[in-house]
Protein backbone atom coordinates (compact mmCIF):
# COMPACT_ATOMS: atom_id res chain seq x y z
CA UNK A 1 0.00 0.00 0.00
CA UNK A 2 2.81 2.53 0.90
CA UNK A 3 4.65 1.96 -2.80
CA UNK A 4 1.15 2.23 -4.29
CA UNK A 5 0.88 5.70 -2.53
CA UNK A 6 3.98 6.57 -3.73
CA UNK A 7 3.58 6.11 -7.03
CA UNK A 8 0.43 7.79 -7.25
CA UNK A 9 1.47 10.80 -5.99
CA UNK A 10 4.32 10.46 -8.50
CA UNK A 11 2.07 10.30 -11.08
CA UNK A 12 -0.02 13.14 -10.40
CA UNK A 13 2.72 15.34 -9.85
CA UNK A 14 3.75 14.42 -13.31
CA UNK A 15 0.86 15.34 -14.66
CA UNK A 16 0.38 18.85 -12.98
CA UNK A 17 4.11 19.35 -13.93
CA UNK A 18 5.22 20.26 -10.32
CA UNK A 19 8.80 19.71 -10.83
CA UNK A 20 10.05 20.80 -7.16
CA UNK A 21 8.08 17.90 -6.51
CA UNK A 22 9.39 15.30 -8.45
CA UNK A 23 12.83 16.68 -7.53
CA UNK A 24 12.56 15.02 -4.13
CA UNK A 25 12.97 11.94 -6.06
CA UNK A 26 16.89 11.10 -7.50
CA UNK A 27 18.15 8.00 -8.71
CA UNK A 28 19.26 6.56 -5.16
CA UNK A 29 15.93 7.04 -3.63
CA UNK A 30 14.24 4.95 -6.87
CA UNK A 31 17.38 2.27 -6.45
CA UNK A 32 16.18 2.01 -2.83
CA UNK A 33 12.69 1.85 -2.94
CA UNK A 34 12.57 -1.12 -5.61
CA UNK A 35 15.14 -3.15 -3.61
CA UNK A 36 12.49 -2.77 -1.06
CA UNK A 37 9.75 -3.65 -3.30
CA UNK A 38 11.24 -7.05 -4.68
CA UNK A 39 12.05 -7.32 -0.66
CA UNK A 40 8.80 -7.36 0.27
CA UNK A 41 7.50 -9.35 -2.63
CA UNK A 42 9.94 -12.00 -1.88
CA UNK A 43 8.73 -12.28 1.58
CA UNK A 44 5.27 -12.39 0.31
CA UNK A 45 5.73 -15.33 -1.63
CA UNK A 46 8.03 -17.27 1.25
CA UNK A 47 4.84 -16.86 3.48
CA UNK A 48 2.27 -17.66 0.96
CA UNK A 49 4.45 -21.14 0.53
CA UNK A 50 4.81 -22.08 4.14
CA UNK A 51 1.31 -21.65 5.92
CA UNK A 52 1.87 -20.66 9.33
CA UNK A 53 0.29 -22.48 12.35
CA UNK A 54 -2.94 -21.07 14.46
CA UNK A 55 -1.79 -18.64 17.25
CA UNK A 56 -2.34 -19.92 20.74
CA UNK A 57 -2.71 -18.26 23.96
CA UNK A 58 -0.19 -19.11 26.63
CA UNK A 59 -3.29 -19.73 28.97
CA UNK A 60 -4.72 -21.97 27.01
CA UNK A 61 -1.26 -24.00 25.88
CA UNK A 62 -0.53 -24.50 29.64
CA UNK A 63 -4.31 -25.67 30.08
CA UNK A 64 -3.99 -28.08 27.23
CA UNK A 65 -0.86 -29.30 27.47
CA UNK A 66 0.38 -32.07 30.00
CA UNK A 67 3.83 -32.84 28.95
CA UNK A 68 6.75 -33.14 31.23
CA UNK A 69 8.48 -30.08 30.63
CA UNK A 70 5.03 -28.18 30.69
CA UNK A 71 5.23 -30.04 34.46
CA UNK A 72 8.61 -28.54 34.95
CA UNK A 73 7.28 -25.21 33.97
CA UNK A 74 4.15 -25.01 36.13
CA UNK A 75 6.16 -27.00 39.49
CA UNK A 76 9.28 -25.14 39.56
CA UNK A 77 9.00 -22.09 37.29
CA UNK A 78 5.48 -20.91 38.64
CA UNK A 79 4.47 -22.18 41.60
CA UNK A 80 7.54 -21.46 43.92
CA UNK A 81 7.47 -17.93 42.96
CA UNK A 82 3.85 -17.22 43.33
CA UNK A 83 3.62 -15.30 46.91
CA UNK A 84 -0.13 -15.63 48.38
CA UNK A 85 -0.21 -11.42 48.94
CA UNK A 86 1.95 -8.75 48.81
CA UNK A 87 2.38 -5.96 51.55
CA UNK A 88 0.69 -3.13 50.17
CA UNK A 89 3.23 -0.55 51.57
CA UNK A 90 6.61 -2.26 51.02
CA UNK A 91 5.19 -4.77 48.09
CA UNK A 92 7.18 -7.12 49.95
CA UNK A 93 5.36 -10.92 49.82
CA UNK A 94 4.19 -10.83 53.42
CA UNK A 95 2.98 -14.79 53.19
CA UNK A 96 4.43 -17.78 52.09
CA UNK A 97 5.56 -18.97 48.94
CA UNK A 98 4.80 -22.40 47.74
CA UNK A 99 7.09 -24.95 47.86
CA UNK A 100 9.84 -22.58 48.69
CA UNK A 101 13.00 -24.87 49.84
CA UNK A 102 14.53 -24.20 53.44
CA UNK A 103 17.25 -21.94 53.71
CA UNK A 104 19.12 -24.41 55.84
CA UNK A 105 18.20 -27.33 54.71
CA UNK A 106 19.48 -26.07 51.22
CA UNK A 107 22.80 -24.94 52.78
CA UNK A 108 23.02 -28.37 53.98
CA UNK A 109 22.61 -30.40 50.72
CA UNK A 110 24.90 -27.77 48.91
CA UNK A 111 27.57 -28.65 51.40
CA UNK A 112 27.43 -32.56 50.80
CA UNK A 113 27.60 -31.75 46.59
CA UNK A 114 30.72 -29.70 47.25
CA UNK A 115 32.46 -32.21 49.61
CA UNK A 116 31.93 -35.15 47.13
CA UNK A 117 32.83 -32.68 43.88
CA UNK A 118 36.41 -31.43 45.51
CA UNK A 119 36.80 -35.17 46.36
CA UNK A 120 36.69 -36.13 43.04
CA UNK A 121 38.72 -33.19 41.64
CA UNK A 122 41.32 -33.97 44.33
CA UNK A 123 41.71 -37.77 43.42
CA UNK A 124 44.59 -38.28 41.04
CA UNK A 125 43.40 -39.76 37.44
CA UNK A 126 45.46 -42.43 36.26
CA UNK A 127 48.84 -41.39 34.31
CA UNK A 128 51.35 -43.49 32.69
CA UNK A 129 51.19 -46.75 30.61
CA UNK A 130 47.63 -48.29 30.62
CA UNK A 131 49.23 -52.29 31.12
CA UNK A 132 50.43 -51.65 34.83
CA UNK A 133 48.73 -52.85 38.00
CA UNK A 134 49.67 -49.41 39.52
CA UNK A 135 46.89 -47.92 36.13
CA UNK A 136 44.14 -49.98 37.27
CA UNK A 137 44.58 -49.00 40.89
CA UNK A 138 44.17 -44.95 40.21
CA UNK A 139 41.14 -45.37 37.71
CA UNK A 140 39.55 -47.41 40.30
CA UNK A 141 39.99 -44.74 42.94
CA UNK A 142 38.37 -42.32 40.75
CA UNK A 143 35.58 -43.74 39.22
CA UNK A 144 34.82 -44.40 42.77
CA UNK A 145 35.05 -40.62 43.64
CA UNK A 146 32.90 -39.95 40.94
CA UNK A 147 30.37 -42.47 41.72
CA UNK A 148 29.90 -41.04 45.13
CA UNK A 149 30.20 -37.47 43.41
CA UNK A 150 26.91 -38.41 40.99
CA UNK A 151 24.96 -40.21 43.73
CA UNK A 152 24.95 -37.00 45.62
CA UNK A 153 24.10 -35.11 42.56
CA UNK A 154 21.05 -37.93 42.30
CA UNK A 155 20.12 -37.64 45.75
CA UNK A 156 20.01 -33.75 45.93
CA UNK A 157 17.79 -33.74 42.63
CA UNK A 158 15.25 -36.15 43.87
CA UNK A 159 14.72 -34.27 46.71
CA UNK A 160 14.03 -31.14 44.58
CA UNK A 161 11.49 -33.17 42.84
CA UNK A 162 9.60 -34.49 45.38
CA UNK A 163 9.13 -30.98 47.14
CA UNK A 164 7.88 -30.17 44.59
CA UNK A 165 5.45 -32.15 43.62
CA UNK A 166 6.11 -34.03 41.00
CA UNK A 167 4.99 -38.05 40.19
CA UNK A 168 7.20 -40.50 41.04
CA UNK A 169 6.90 -40.99 36.86
CA UNK A 170 9.21 -37.88 36.27
CA UNK A 171 11.47 -38.68 39.24
CA UNK A 172 12.39 -42.12 37.76
CA UNK A 173 12.85 -40.45 34.18
CA UNK A 174 15.06 -37.79 35.34
CA UNK A 175 17.20 -40.14 37.86
CA UNK A 176 17.39 -42.96 34.91
CA UNK A 177 19.13 -39.51 32.91
CA UNK A 178 21.37 -39.17 35.48
CA UNK A 179 22.86 -42.87 36.42
CA UNK A 180 24.78 -43.55 33.23
CA UNK A 181 27.86 -44.40 35.42
CA UNK A 182 25.77 -47.31 37.55
CA UNK A 183 23.98 -48.69 34.55
CA UNK A 184 24.54 -53.01 33.69
CA UNK A 185 25.88 -52.41 30.17
CA UNK A 186 28.70 -49.85 31.91
CA UNK A 187 30.09 -51.68 34.44
CA UNK A 188 30.08 -54.67 32.33
CA UNK A 189 32.12 -52.77 29.45
CA UNK A 190 34.45 -51.29 32.74
CA UNK A 191 35.11 -55.32 33.39
CA UNK A 192 35.73 -56.26 29.95
CA UNK A 193 38.07 -53.85 29.66
CA UNK A 194 40.09 -54.47 32.78
CA UNK A 195 39.80 -57.98 32.29
CA UNK A 196 41.48 -57.06 28.83
CA UNK A 197 44.45 -54.92 30.79
CA UNK A 198 45.21 -58.04 33.45
CA UNK A 199 45.84 -60.68 30.62
CA UNK A 200 47.82 -58.43 28.73
CA UNK A 201 50.01 -58.10 32.01
CA UNK A 202 50.08 -61.61 32.34
CA UNK A 203 51.03 -62.48 28.92
CA UNK A 204 53.91 -59.61 29.08
CA UNK A 205 55.13 -61.68 32.73
CA UNK A 206 55.07 -64.64 31.28
CA UNK A 207 57.12 -64.05 27.60
CA UNK A 208 59.61 -62.40 30.14
CA UNK A 209 60.13 -64.98 32.14
CA UNK A 210 60.33 -67.46 29.81
CA UNK A 211 62.95 -65.39 28.31
CA UNK A 212 64.63 -65.45 31.62
CA UNK A 213 64.61 -69.06 31.47
CA UNK A 214 66.71 -69.70 28.60
CA UNK A 215 69.57 -67.21 29.60
CA UNK A 216 72.62 -68.81 30.34
CA UNK A 217 73.83 -67.84 34.02
CA UNK A 218 77.41 -67.16 34.92
CA UNK A 219 79.00 -69.61 37.07
CA UNK A 220 82.81 -68.62 36.93
CA UNK A 221 84.23 -64.76 37.88
CA UNK A 222 87.69 -64.14 36.95
CA UNK A 223 90.51 -65.00 34.71
CA UNK A 224 89.85 -68.58 34.06
CA UNK A 225 93.32 -70.97 32.94
CA UNK A 226 94.18 -71.26 28.68
CA UNK A 227 93.68 -74.69 27.81
CA UNK A 228 96.29 -76.09 25.14
CA UNK A 229 94.26 -75.73 21.31
CA UNK A 230 95.36 -78.22 18.73
CA UNK A 231 93.96 -76.84 15.18
CA UNK A 232 92.90 -79.50 13.07
CA UNK A 233 94.60 -80.93 9.89
CA UNK A 234 92.14 -80.63 7.01
CA UNK A 235 92.85 -83.45 5.02
CA UNK A 236 91.57 -83.51 1.17
CA UNK A 237 89.75 -86.85 0.20
CA UNK A 238 90.48 -87.43 -3.31
CA UNK A 239 87.17 -88.56 -5.16
CA UNK A 240 87.71 -90.66 -8.91
CA UNK A 241 84.59 -90.01 -11.47
CA UNK A 242 81.93 -92.68 -11.87
CA UNK A 243 81.11 -94.52 -14.53
CA UNK A 244 77.54 -93.90 -16.61
CA UNK A 245 76.91 -97.29 -16.32
CA UNK A 246 77.58 -97.52 -12.95
CA UNK A 247 75.48 -94.87 -12.21
CA UNK A 248 72.61 -96.31 -14.57
CA UNK A 249 72.96 -99.32 -12.40
CA UNK A 250 69.98 -99.46 -9.68
CA UNK A 251 70.73 -99.75 -6.36
CA UNK A 252 69.47 -102.16 -3.92
CA UNK A 253 67.79 -99.41 -1.96
CA UNK A 254 66.44 -97.81 -5.11
CA UNK A 255 62.96 -98.10 -5.43
CA UNK A 256 60.56 -96.80 -8.95
CA UNK A 257 58.34 -94.60 -8.19
CA UNK A 258 56.47 -95.61 -11.38
CA UNK A 259 56.16 -99.30 -10.51
CA UNK A 260 54.00 -98.59 -7.70
CA UNK A 261 50.52 -96.78 -9.21
CA UNK A 262 49.61 -95.84 -5.51
CA UNK A 263 52.64 -94.33 -4.70
CA UNK A 264 52.64 -90.17 -5.82
CA UNK A 265 54.87 -87.55 -5.57
CA UNK A 266 53.66 -85.02 -2.43
CA UNK A 267 52.20 -81.88 -3.62
CA UNK A 268 52.98 -78.16 -3.24
CA UNK A 269 50.64 -76.37 -0.83
CA UNK A 270 50.30 -72.90 -2.61
CA UNK A 271 51.25 -70.18 0.25
CA UNK A 272 47.92 -68.11 1.16
CA UNK A 273 49.96 -64.79 1.89
CA UNK A 274 49.76 -61.71 -0.61
CA UNK A 275 52.74 -59.91 -0.87
CA UNK A 276 52.06 -55.98 -0.68
CA UNK A 277 54.01 -52.64 0.47
CA UNK A 278 55.25 -51.75 3.92
CA UNK A 279 52.62 -49.11 4.38
CA UNK A 280 50.08 -51.35 2.61
CA UNK A 281 50.99 -54.20 5.36
CA UNK A 282 50.48 -51.60 8.27
CA UNK A 283 47.17 -50.31 7.05
CA UNK A 284 45.96 -54.30 7.04
CA UNK A 285 46.95 -54.80 10.01
CA UNK A 286 45.20 -52.02 11.72
CA UNK A 287 42.31 -53.71 10.29
CA UNK A 288 42.52 -56.86 12.82
CA UNK A 289 43.64 -54.91 15.92
CA UNK A 290 45.65 -57.25 18.94
CA UNK A 291 45.76 -56.57 22.07
CA UNK A 292 48.26 -53.30 21.23
CA UNK A 293 45.80 -50.58 23.08
CA UNK A 294 48.93 -48.07 22.08
CA UNK A 295 48.15 -48.99 18.14
CA UNK A 296 44.22 -48.84 18.77
CA UNK A 297 43.86 -45.24 17.67
CA UNK A 298 45.79 -45.03 14.45
CA UNK A 299 43.72 -43.17 11.37
CA UNK A 300 44.07 -43.87 7.78
CA UNK A 301 43.91 -41.34 4.73
CA UNK A 302 41.33 -42.72 2.31
CA UNK A 303 43.28 -42.68 -0.70
CA UNK A 304 45.81 -44.77 0.72
CA UNK A 305 43.27 -47.37 1.85
CA UNK A 306 42.04 -47.18 -1.62
CA UNK A 307 45.75 -48.36 -2.79
CA UNK A 308 46.28 -50.96 -0.57
CA UNK A 309 43.23 -52.52 -1.85
CA UNK A 310 44.51 -52.12 -5.19
CA UNK A 311 47.75 -53.73 -3.95
CA UNK A 312 45.35 -56.78 -2.75
CA UNK A 313 43.56 -56.93 -6.07
CA UNK A 314 40.41 -54.84 -5.05
CA UNK A 315 39.53 -52.21 -7.92
CA UNK A 316 37.29 -49.29 -6.52
CA UNK A 317 34.69 -48.39 -8.28
CA UNK A 318 32.12 -44.90 -7.09
CA UNK A 319 28.67 -44.87 -7.87
CA UNK A 320 28.19 -40.98 -9.23
CA UNK A 321 26.74 -38.74 -6.38
CA UNK A 322 26.91 -40.98 -3.77
CA UNK A 323 29.86 -42.04 -0.89
CA UNK A 324 29.42 -45.40 -1.07
CA UNK A 325 32.86 -47.15 -2.82
CA UNK A 326 32.46 -50.59 -4.32
CA UNK A 327 35.63 -52.92 -4.05
CA UNK A 328 36.03 -56.23 -6.81
CA UNK A 329 38.67 -58.21 -6.93
CA UNK A 330 40.47 -58.24 -10.45
CA UNK A 331 41.16 -61.64 -12.61
CA UNK A 332 44.69 -61.48 -10.76
CA UNK A 333 43.19 -61.11 -7.34
CA UNK A 334 43.11 -64.77 -5.05
CA UNK A 335 39.39 -63.88 -4.82
CA UNK A 336 38.53 -63.27 -7.84
CA UNK A 337 34.69 -64.41 -8.42
CA UNK A 338 33.83 -64.50 -4.60
CA UNK A 339 32.05 -61.19 -4.89
CA UNK A 340 31.98 -57.30 -3.93
CA UNK A 341 32.42 -55.32 -0.74
CA UNK A 342 31.11 -51.72 -0.51
CA UNK A 343 32.79 -49.11 1.98
CA UNK A 344 31.25 -45.72 2.77
CA UNK A 345 34.05 -42.73 1.77
CA UNK A 346 34.39 -40.78 5.58
CA UNK A 347 33.06 -37.10 4.93
CA UNK A 348 33.79 -33.89 4.93
CA UNK A 349 37.71 -35.32 6.55
CA UNK A 350 38.64 -38.25 4.22
CA UNK A 351 39.94 -40.08 7.37
CA UNK A 352 39.05 -43.23 8.64
CA UNK A 353 39.49 -43.77 12.29
CA UNK A 354 40.22 -47.15 13.75
CA UNK A 355 36.74 -47.86 14.85
CA UNK A 356 35.89 -47.72 10.69
CA UNK A 357 39.17 -49.80 10.16
CA UNK A 358 38.26 -52.53 12.75
CA UNK A 359 34.65 -52.70 11.52
CA UNK A 360 35.92 -53.21 7.97
CA UNK A 361 38.71 -55.96 9.14
CA UNK A 362 35.27 -57.91 10.41
CA UNK A 363 33.29 -57.68 7.03
CA UNK A 364 36.26 -58.77 5.11
CA UNK A 365 37.00 -61.50 7.36
CA UNK A 366 33.41 -62.68 7.04
CA UNK A 367 33.30 -62.67 3.38
CA UNK A 368 36.70 -63.45 1.96
CA UNK A 369 38.34 -64.91 4.88
CA UNK A 370 41.17 -62.02 5.80
CA UNK A 371 43.70 -62.38 9.03
CA UNK A 372 46.23 -60.60 10.37
CA UNK A 373 48.38 -63.31 8.93
CA UNK A 374 46.85 -62.76 4.71
CA UNK A 375 49.31 -60.34 4.05
CA UNK A 376 53.24 -60.10 4.32
CA UNK A 377 55.67 -57.49 3.22
CA UNK A 378 56.93 -57.86 -0.36
CA UNK A 379 58.57 -55.85 -3.59
CA UNK A 380 55.72 -52.94 -4.47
Amino acid sequence: MLFAMLDEHLAKCGQTKDMKELARMDEIMYAAFSDMAAMNQILEIVRFHRPRGVRREIDEVTKVEDGRGWRYIRNHLQDQYQATRLDPRTLEASGIIPMREDGDQKIEAEKLLVKFTKEFIETPEPSGTRLSQQWLNTDKQKRVALGRMWAQIRARHEQTLRRLGFEQEDIDYDLATLSADSTPEHSTSIERRNNEILAEIAARKAKKVASLEHAVVQKHWGPQQQENCQIPVRSKVKTRKLNIADMNTELPFQKSVDSDPTVSLPLEVPSTKVSVSKNSYAIFQTMFPTRNFENRTITVPWDSLVNAMAEAGFVASQSAGGSAVQFEPDARSPWFGQGKIVFHKPHPERVVDAVMLGAMGKRIEKWFGWSDETFEVGKK
